[in-house]
This record gives structure tokens, C-alpha cells and sequence, in this order.
């Protein structure tokens, strides 16, 4: 039984607006930091600056470390939608991002270990060792794998993996859909 993704169906239904821009955009939105080993919080910072030589990178933090701020998640989710290109490590971003058709690069060399270690038997671990998405060994194959992504935008294995979560059918609909699979049960 699939209900979908009720968080994304306003992006679905059209009720956020890509901003249209020239240019390439970079969404960096790490997971919380709750487990370090498996986040990119605090230990993809440094390379930041560099990474804005060549491309514009929006920095989300999680909604979970924007303190005193209602709508984090709004913000997170207007980012996601005007990104071209998603920077992450784990989480529900990953899944948001390929629903919407967003290309994932992992720094797995910060993250892969932790995954594996911390997340077995996950749709992560999955994600991690089969490298599903863009996933990087340093920060030059960051780079390679930055302007592949911009070239070529979501790859295949990620198309396939998500329609299995998260069916095109569902997109826009999950609401209605779980709504009437509660109801079901009601009866």
C-alpha cells in the first residue's frame, strides 16, 4: 500500500513558483546533524566558498536548526523548488529532490561510513552502496560530478528508485490518495 508524499503536493499542485534565473543553483541542505556521522552539518562548511567561485549555492540548514523560525520548512521547500542541483547527505531531502526531478550529489567521502554503519537495512544504505545518484570520493570528483549533474540533471537509477517510493501517478495527489486509504479502514 502506497500513499505517496503529502509534503510535496503543493509543489505539485503549482502552489510554489520556480524563480527563473540564468544561472546554475546549488541547494546545500544537510539532515540536522542528530547523528554527525551520517550529516554533512558542520563538515561540509569549509568547502562552501570555494563552490561559490562556480556556482550560486543556497544554504538551507534543516528547519530543525533554524531556531525561532516558523516556517523553516517553507523556506527549505522554496529553495528546493528553485534549485537546479541538490547537495545532501541523507533523509527526506534526498527523496523530495529526486521526486521533483532535482539531480543528487552526495560527498559520500564524508558520509558513505556512517550510512552504512548507522542506517542498515534503509532505503539509505540502498542509496549509498549501490550509488544511486551523483556520489563523490573527494571534492575534485564533487566538482566532476557538479557540472555532470548540471549537464545531464537526474539520473536514471534515481528515476527508477523513486517511482518505486514515490509513483509519478501519486505526485500532487498524496493527500486525496491516503485520505481514502484512511477511509477504507474506517469502514
Amino acid at each position: 500500500m502506497v500513499g505517496g508524499y503529502t509534503k510535496l503536493d503543493p509543489v505539485f499542485q503549482g502552489k510554489y513558483e520556480r524563480t527563473r534565473r540564468t544561472f546554475c543553483v546549488i541547494l546545500y541542505a544537510p539532515t540536522h546533524g542528530a547523528i554527525p556521522v551520517v550529516s554533512l552539518d558542520g563538515r561540509f562548511e569549509q568547502y562552501l566558498p570555494h563552490l561559490e567561485e562556480y556556482y550560486v549555492v543556497v544554504h538551507a540548514p534543516h528547519p530543525a536548526r533554524v531556531t525561532g523560525q516558523k516556517n523553516g520548512g517553507q523556506v527549505t521547500m522554496q529553495a528546493l523548488v528553485d534549485a537546479d542541483i541538490v547537495i545532501t547527505d541523507a533523509g527526506s531531502l534526498v527523496y523530495e529532490a529526486w521526486a521533483l526531478g532535482k539531480p543528487v550529489v552526495f560527498p559520500s567521502w564524508l558520509t558513505k561510513e556512517g550510512v552504512l554503519g548507522c542506517f542498515s537495512g534503509s532505503f539509505e544504505e540502498q542509496i549509498y552502496r549501490e550509488e544511486i545518484g551523483y556520489h563523490a570520493t573527494d571534492y575534485n570528483d564533487l566538482l566532476r560530478h557538479l557540472k555532470r549533474a548540471a549537464l545531464f540533471g537526474i539520473d536514471d537509477r534515481a528515476v527508477s528508485f523513486i517511482e518505486q517510493i514515490f509513483p509519478v501517478e501519486l505526485r500532487g495527489r498524496s493527500g486525496e490518495v491516503t485520505a481514502n486509504l484512511l477511509r477504507r479502514f474506517e469502514k
